[in-house]
């Protein structure tokens, strides 16, 4: 197991090392935390960004506490006294926030998705309008799945 996180962690100073020198990532989507959004299999296109051109609905890949990568959702932006900016971020299927991270943990975003369903391979540019549309939906509706979770555990 510990050889397992190793490797990954390996992997992932890789894959940051590729996007800092302005270079495209290709990372395949694992986990469950962004489903139904993403799937098992999809392949992920990341890339370097300025974290001000960053907005709410955007997926960023960052690395959290343990340098661990995570692919979740932006939720909030805010920037703090020093000027710089922080994020919150919140996996789509999740019922809680993450800590908010700093710009200077984030990675890369996620700015398209190539999916394979059966034989044929589909490609969604989470730029296009439609998708951003989708994407502010999307934290709309985790938030507020979000709230009513909490407010049923208390009544």
């Amino acid at each position: 197991m510990e050889e397992e996180l190793d490797k990954r962690h390996e992997i992932s100073i890789l894959y940051c090392d590729i996007l800092d020198m302005g270079y495209i990532v290709r990372v395949q989507a694992t986990g469950k935390s962004m489903k139904p959004f993403l799937k098992d299999g999809d392949i992920l296109y990341i890339r370097k960004v300025i974290p001000s051109s960053l907005n709410v609905g955007d997926i960023i890949l960052f690395k959290d506490a343990f340098g661990q990568p995570i692919a979740h959702r932006i939720v909030k932006k805010i920037r703090d006294i020093s000027g710089r900016f922080r994020f919150q971020t919140k996996g789509d299927a999740l019922n809680s926030f993450d800590d908010f991270i700093s710009e200077d943990v984030i990675r890369g975003k996620v700015y398209m998705i190539e999916r394979r369903i059966e034989d044929r391979i589909f490609y969604i540019n989470l730029e296009s309008l439609r998708w951003r549309l989708i994407s502010y939906y999307k934290v709309f509706k985790s938030i507020l799945r979000m709230i009513l979770s909490s407010v049923r555990r208390v009544s």
